[in-house]
């Protein structure tokens, strides 16, 4: 029952690393931009537009305001952008990411979830840290 288990887990996972890079793919032809209110005065939602995804929340000015669930806007091709400061960022509100990190963290997470036994290891320690840490340099440098 376990096995069965971990390879549904490592399925989903690897189905929802693919559809991460489609999403990656996809934003450098669209701009898509998914949200909904969270409470009476705040809305939550996120965006994704020329290989990077955004993850923000406003407040709602008007009680009466309903906001937008879906919207993608076709990106005209000769439209080139300036590039991006710096690819993971906080400002105010939203929090910036390239859209192929949470491919690689869901990838890997999946990867775990078929090569995890029921005994520890001080190797397996050694492999996830370097994992771990390896993801949070990606974070810091990019």
């Amino acid at each position: 029952m376990a096995k069965f288990v971990r390879y549904s887990l490592a399925a989903v996972c690897f189905a929802a690393s693919v559809g991460c890079l489609a999403l990656w793919w996809r934003s450098y032809l669209h701009r898509e931009q998914f949200g909904g209110a969270i409470s009476q005065s705040y809305t939550l939602g996120c965006t994704s537009f020329l290989g990077y995804g955004s993850v923000w929340q406003f407040e709602i000015e008007s009680p009466k305001q309903i906001p937008w669930l879906f919207r993608s806007e076709t990106i005209d091709p000769s439209f080139r952008p300036p590039a991006p400061s710096s690819a993971f960022r906080f400002d105010g509100n939203a929090i910036y990411f390239p859209l192929w990190y949470p491919a690689l963290i869901v990838a890997l997470a999946g990867v775990v979830a078929l090569r995890f036994r029921r005994q520890f290891s001080l190797r397996s320690a050694l492999v996830a840290t370097t994992a771990i840490a390896a993801l949070i340099a990606m974070a810091v440098i990019l």
